[in-house]
């Protein structure tokens, strides 16, 4: 009986990695997949503020503009997480007389809160978007 209960036991911990990616798969199928693709959304947007939570750095925009998709909100918050030098350095460099045009692309639905964990925001229809190209347009 021991010899079975061990047996079960080592082959629970040999598939349990897997059933651990099987369930995380999503999340990382979409930044995978999301790679390359074409803008959705893409905004022109003011930097109005900064803010720092646990994992990222979040900036108050204005939307001047909407040059590609829909979006019906005025503010975003822009979540730059940790480590991803390239963004932060554009958007924090920015003032509010400094015009960004941001390309996203979707990244998930029903999002619980109002900042994610990719560089990006969520919209008050709680869409979340990631960046894939930011510009900026004053120094064209």
């Amino acid at each position: 009986m021991n010899t079975k209960i061990i047996i079960l036991f080592i082959l629970f911990l040999a598939i349990a990695p897997f059933l651990y990616v099987q369930e995380n798969r999503d999340s990382v199928k979409t930044m995978i997949l999301s790679e390359g693709f074409e803008p959705e959304l893409e905004l022109e947007v003011s930097v109005r503020g900064f803010s720092a939570i646990a994992y990222a750095d979040c900036f108050n925009a204005k939307v001047l503009k909407v040059n590609r998709g829909e979006l019906a909100d005025s503010v975003i918050i822009i979540t730059v997480v940790a480590g991803d030098k390239d963004n932060y350095d554009i958007i924090s460099s920015a003032d509010e007389n400094t015009v960004l045009i941001i390309a996203f692309i979707r990244h998930a639905e029903d999002e619980k809160y109002s900042t994610i964990y990719v560089t990006g925001f969520v919209d008050s229809r709680r869409t979340s978007w990631k960046i894939i190209s930011i510009i900026n347009k004053s120094k064209e």
